[in-house]
């Protein structure tokens, strides 16, 4: 696969870690800190849709 851009964004922390408070889901994995929807929006941005997106959003 070809591809004339390249766009990357990666979160280390997606969970908290003992004293840590900054992951998006707390220790005990009990409380999602952020809103998923956003999340999906914002992720979406950076990415064209295929042909699988399209074919799921139809069934």
């Amino acid at each position: 696969m070809r591809t004339k851009n390249l766009c990357a964004i990666v979160y280390t922390e997606l969970t908290d870690w003992y004293k840590g408070i900054n992951g998006f889901i707390t220790f005990d994995r009990k409380v999602i800190r952020v809103d998923m929807d956003q999340l999906n929006a914002i992720n979406m941005r950076f990415r064209e849709p295929t042909s699988q997106d399209t074919h799921s959003r139809k069934n």
